[in-house]
């Protein structure tokens, strides 16, 4: 079971990275996903509540670690819960956001990066994604040029 953290404003990444995951062979019923309904807290339920109890059904934390992520408590709870609850947890720095300023802030953890091609392959290998050559082909396609493309507009503006 997977939990995707990630802060709103980076959500049209973290639809990236899920699309990318079910394109993968990830069944979407295993992901967490509050920004989409569908994989997220149902409307009228208590939001920490709702986020204390799936973060303690997961198995593994995703985070996607931008500046944004840095400066939203939610974040950091999530964040700071999935530790405290001992779960597997594997951070992901966003460009623009250097490597050494997430470090300085979450303290010496291993992080992935999504940057090129190469540190996207290396995330979903160390993920464990067992998927099929040509499977993996087509989603890894999708999420690289999208990436790109948001990395070059976040150092923009």
């Amino acid at each position: 079971m997977l939990f995707i953290n990630h802060a709103s404003v980076d959500k049209p990444l973290a639809d990236l990275l899920r699309d990318t995951l079910i394109l993968g062979g990830v069944p979407e019923n295993i992901i967490f996903y509050s920004s989409d309904r569908a994989t997220g807290i149902p409307t009228g339920e208590d939001v920490r509540e709702q986020l204390r109890k799936v973060l303690g059904e997961r198995g593994l934390v995703i985070e996607l670690i931008s500046s944004a992520f840095l400066r939203r408590p939610i974040c950091l709870m999530e964040l700071d819960g999935a530790w405290a609850l001992n779960k597997s947890t594997y951070p992901i720095v966003i460009p623009p956001l250097d490597h050494r300023k997430a470090i300085n802030q979450l303290g010496e953890v291993r992080t992935g990066i999504l940057g090129s091609e190469s540190d996207i392959d290396e995330v979903f290998d160390e993920l464990n994604i067992s998927t099929f050559a040509k499977r993996w082909l087509r989603s890894k396609s999708s999420i690289v040029e999208p990436c790109s493309s948001w990395f070059q507009s976040a150092a923009s503006g």
